[in-house]
């Protein structure tokens, strides 16, 4: 028999919402993921307008070697070339991505279910979304002269 994960209607003697709230958020977080994604894909608007926001705010660190230019420019290059190598099948690539994060989550949840865990449900959601977040973040950059010197060390 395989194991079921349970969620709590209410944790503890208080009547607080515990993981029951957490999976509540977690579904309405999916739905906005997969939301977010098609408009992303279908539109540039929005797309356009983060990128320049992020534009300004990486050109506004000081002290950085190099500005960033054309970023609006080459997300939407980037993102068409994504949506024609998908073709018609990007509503199920959205799906599956926003599916991927949803079931992730779920994992989570069951995994502070089976601890015994009583965690505060927006607590849980931010958690999680900054180490999905983090995760995204490469460990080097790819121009650090590190990584040049791994690289020549590794091919002698």
């Amino acid at each position: 028999m395989l194991p079921v994960c349970v969620v709590p209607r209410y944790s503890g003697s208080s009547g607080e919402p515990g993981l029951e709230h957490a999976a509540y958020l977690g579904l309405a977080g999916f739905v906005l993921i997969v939301a977010f994604g098609a408009v992303l894909l279908t539109t540039n608007a929005l797309l356009s307008w983060l990128a320049r926001t992020t534009q300004r705010l990486l050109n506004s660190i000081p002290k950085r070697k190099s500005t960033t230019k054309d970023l609006p420019e080459r997300l939407i290059a980037e993102r068409n070339l994504v949506r024609s190598n998908l073709g018609r099948r990007w509503r199920e690539a959205v799906l599956l991505i926003g599916g991927r994060i949803g079931f992730d989550y779920f994992a989570l949840l069951c995994a502070l279910r089976a601890t015994g865990a009583n965690p505060n449900a927006p607590l849980v959601l931010l958690a999680y979304a900054a180490t999905a977040v983090i995760a995204l973040v490469p460990l080097t950059p790819a121009d650090s002269a590190s990584s040049k010197r791994v690289s020549a060390d590794s091919s002698s």
